[in-house]
């Protein structure tokens, strides 16, 4: 298991930075020391809303070593795609956990992904799993919550409690694939049994008071589109008797 290095001081911008660069601590670290070095808010670090020209130099300088914007917005793009496919799988698992399995929550998510522009062939789908295993599980939690954070007025930072949360819902997921691959002793536990990143050293889950709404676990869902389910196995045919 690997703990969550906190950069700076700064677990959420660490966590996010970790599920953009989960195979580069240095393009990881580098995402963290930037944005907080010329004040770009984390939540605008894909776009191109900067407010003087030397920003605009110093995030996309591909000399200075650092995550440029293009390389940000792809990473994001494809660790959407990756969550989704996490997503899919869940909503799979939660309705036929016996039939559920990756390649069909990759043919479930290849509509979706194709709609925010990243490339939604099989093997690029594989490809994106493969490179954000170690996060699939925070991927995935932010595809069911809506691909968003709870902020609060005036900070770019969500709310502690929402940061919390988002933790406990990842740890739920991950909990809850393992529990079905386990079952299913299958190649599936592979790629499950990779994602491997764990909350910060110190990460506590908030407490839970006896009688107030219960909170971190992930949803149950459901498929809304047709799924190409797999048809079972016919009976055998007996073989014509042959004529002599």
């Amino acid at each position: 298991m690997s703990a969550l290095p906190v950069i700076n001081s700064d677990p959420f911008a660490s966590l996010w930075a970790m599920m953009h660069f989960p195979d580069d601590d240095e393009l990881a670290r580098a995402f963290v020391s930037l944005a907080q070095t010329v004040t770009i808010p984390i939540a605008k670090a894909e776009g191109y809303d900067w407010t003087s020209e030397h920003q605009r130099e110093f995030f996309t300088n591909s000399k200075t070593g650092r995550p440029n914007l293009p390389e940000v917005q792809h990473r994001r793009y494809a660790g959407e795609a990756a969550g989704e496919i996490v997503r899919c799988l869940w909503a799979l698992i939660c309705e036929r956990p016996e039939q559920a399995s990756w390649d069909l929550a990759i043919r479930v998510a290849e509509a979706p992904a194709a709609e925010r522009g990243v490339t939604a062939g099989r093997s690029s789908m594989r490809a994106h799993i493969g490179r954000f295993s170690p996060v699939l599980h925070f991927w995935g939690a932010w595809r069911i919550r809506g691909s968003e954070f709870k902020h609060d007025p005036g900070v770019d930072h969500p709310t502690p409690d929402d940061l919390d949360l988002f933790v406990m819902e990842a740890m739920s997921l991950r909990a809850g694939l393992r529990e079905w691959a386990t079952d299913r002793r299958s190649p599936d536990e592979k790629t499950i049994e990779e994602m491997v990143l764990e909350p910060w050293t110190g990460w506590a889950p908030l407490a839970w008071e006896a009688g107030s709404p219960e909170f971190g676990a992930i949803p149950k869902l459901q498929i809304a589109t047709q799924v190409p389910w797999p048809k079972p196995p016919g009976r055998k045919r007996n073989p014509r008797p042959t004529q002599e």
